[in-house]
């Protein structure tokens, strides 16, 4: 089994009782849980309701939420497809009013045609009453998928399938065309709630190859921002040759069951027909997109990754220890949390971890003394500057108001931060995890009897290597790599002793201290310190 899926999909395309499908927002969040989904996207048609409860309960940590919609779209001409257009719109704000007033469009047009589809059905001689669908509906939208449930009840109908055959779909005896949205109309509503456009289910419109290449680069230029390459119905090749269009058009790739509960009882959620699978790679790759789209670029996780050590089985965690609270009142997408919580465990943990490493290293200090040197260690300007030797601030995510202010550069800031990604490895990988990079961070930095706390790798480096070595630590840089706007540079510390070792970092300054602290690791363990 592939490492993604030991730990772990999501679903970007799922219906509650808001719109067809049959499971409550609430009984969704539950069952996401129960089987483990990393994220989940929660896409009703032509409604947020479901969107706005389930952001009112409470989600769990280990699940990324995207508050989505799923609109039904009129082709642009000359694009007349013989099948179903559906826009998907992810990273919405459910309370944007250009998006509203689409939505209401489409809810006064689906009034309208439901009543008619009842008197086409009395027609044929059905003893069909609206109580009978109405009741199915438990509260959300009334739409086909009520009536054919209804048809099944009252015994009209064996099954789904054959009501629809029969009665409901395109072309059957109480089918009444339904009202679409423009296609500039839906993708305006949908970028206008600060959301990303997504093509759903493509093969459903019914275009040859060639027409959909033109279709999608026709889309493009109204902002459309990816394609449902992965669906339960598309074979292993149609979903590679929608990836190879997507990639041909800069399109992102996403992928759901569009799970409707027992509208489409063979649709399980996440794993539709039981060897589906999307990976969390898909949701990373959106999400990225939806801060691009809103002026703000992070650097890959797996950079962060790298300096801390440390890989994530959960790496939501991790972005989730970056986002400072100010990013929420500056059109963050719903949903989105910033590092408070986080924070809050971190500042345990760290006080935890930092407490047994100055227990080991000062094994006949007092408690004053110790707790002393552990506040000196886990205070503000430490935590800070230990931040901007990881290189945590191009991480940060920020509100454009703070950005502005240099706050991925403030002491409360990075220090906020760097607590929340203790709180995240806890989390993911418990306390061992954190143990062993407090380790590294902190055990040069504790002082032998009688010292003081240092304050940075490069000046305990300094001060050792003068009183073991008589001599000073020398750096030089060893290579830089990357475009100008983003270069990394690899700097060497040599030791009169001969002991040298590397660090990488975003400046010189930070490769520098970063060479420091793995050199006073490599000296611990040789027993020099």
């Amino acid at each position: 089994m592939a490492f993604e899926e030991m730990n772990g999909g999501v679903d970007l395309h799922v219906h509650s009782t808001a719109s067809d499908g049959s499971f409550s927002p609430a009984e969704i969040l539950a069952e996401a849980e129960r089987i483990s989904l990393r994220a989940l996207a929660l896409t009703d048609h032509d409604t947020v309701s479901g969107v706005k409860t389930l952001l009112g309960l409470e989600i769990p940590p280990s699940l990324a939420f995207v508050p989505g919609v799923e609109l039904s779209a009129e082709p642009p001409h000359p694009f007349p497809a013989s099948g179903t257009f559906h826009l998907l719109g992810y990273f919405i704000d459910p309370d944007s009013p250009v998006l509203a007033a689409a939505l209401e469009r489409a809810r006064n047009a689906r009034r309208e045609r439901n009543p008619r589809i009842l008197e086409r059905l009395q027609r044929l001689g059905i003893p069909i009453e609206w109580e009978d669908v109405a009741s199915l509906a438990r509260g959300g939208q009334i739409g086909r998928p009520h009536f054919a449930r209804a048809l099944v009840r009252l015994g009209v109908s064996a099954g789904l399938e054959e009501a629809f055959r029969d009665f409901l779909g395109q072309g059957a005896a109480a089918y009444v065309e339904k009202f679409r949205l423009p296609a500039d109309e839906a993708m305006t509503a949908i970028t206008g709630a600060g959301g990303l456009a997504v093509l759903a289910h493509p093969a459903s419109l019914g275009m040859d190859p060639e027409t959909l290449g033109r279709f999608l680069a026709h889309l493009a230029g109204l902002g459309l921002s990816g394609i449902e390459a992965v669906y339960p119905s598309h074979s292993p090749e149609t979903m590679e040759r929608f990836k190879a269009l997507a990639a041909e058009h800069n399109l992102c790739v996403t992928g759901g069951t569009d799970f409707h509960g027992k509208a489409k009882p063979e649709i399980a959620l996440g794993s539709g027909r039981g060897d589906f699978f999307v990976p969390f790679s898909i949701y990373e790759d959106l999400a990225r997109r939806s801060r691009m789209a809103r002026g703000f670029v992070r650097p890959p996780l797996e950079d962060m990754e790298s300096r801390l050590s440390y890989q994530f089985s959960r790496r939501e965690l991790l972005a989730e220890a970056l986002v400072h609270s100010s990013h929420l009142g500056d059109g963050a997408p719903a949903g989105t949390r910033d590092n408070q919580r986080l924070e809050f465990l971190g500042d345990a943990v760290l006080g935890l971890t930092v407490g047994q490493l100055i227990m080991e290293r000062l094994p006949d200090a007092d408690e004053g003394h110790m707790t002393r040197v552990r506040a000196l260690l886990v205070s503000e300007e430490r935590l800070a500057e230990i931040a901007r030797g990881l290189e945590l601030g191009p991480h940060i995510v920020l509100s454009k108001g703070e950005a502005a202010a240099r706050g991925y550069d403030k002491n409360g800031i990075l220090a906020d931060c760097l607590e929340a990604v203790f709180g995240a490895i806890f989390l993911d990988g418990g306390y061992e995890a954190c143990l062993t990079l407090a380790g590294e961070i902190f055990s040069p930095l504790i002082p032998d009897p009688g010292e003081t706390v240092w304050t940075d790798h490069k000046t305990r480096l300094q001060e050792m290597s003068q009183r073991l070595f008589f001599g000073s630590p020398r750096y030089q840089e060893v290579a830089s790599t990357g475009p100008s706007h983003k270069r990394t540079f690899v700097m060497r510390v040599n030791l009169p002793n001969a002991l040298t070792a590397l660090g990488s970092g975003r400046s010189k300054k930070a490769a520098e201290q970063d060479a420091a602290r793995k050199v006073l690791i490599l000296m611990d363990k040789l027993g020099e310190v």
